[in-house]
C-alpha cells in the first residue's frame, strides 16, 4: 500500500483533490480509475474532479 497526500479545495461550489504528482508515482494509465475511486462520495473523500500537479518546462506548474 502506498501512501498518498493529497489537498481537498474548494471554490464557488465545487470542490477538488489535488495531487502533487511532480515526482511521476501515478502513472498516465492509472489516472482514471484513481478519479473515480476518490471521487466517489459517500465511499471515498469525494470531489467533482481530480488534479495533478506536474512540473513544467515554460510555467511553474503543469
Amino acid at each position: 500500500m502506498v501512501e498518498m497526500i493529497y489537498w481537498k479545495m474548494h471554490g464557488l461550489g465545487n470542490d477538488y483533490i489535488i495531487i502533487d504528482n511532480r515526482e511521476g508515482i501515478i502513472g498516465e494509465k492509472d489516472i482514471t480509475y484513481l478519479a473515480k475511486k476518490l471521487c466517489e462520495r459517500r465511499f471515498s473523500v469525494g470531489a467533482d474532479g481530480l488534479l495533478l500537479v506536474y512540473d513544467s518546462s515554460i510555467a511553474e506548474l503543469r
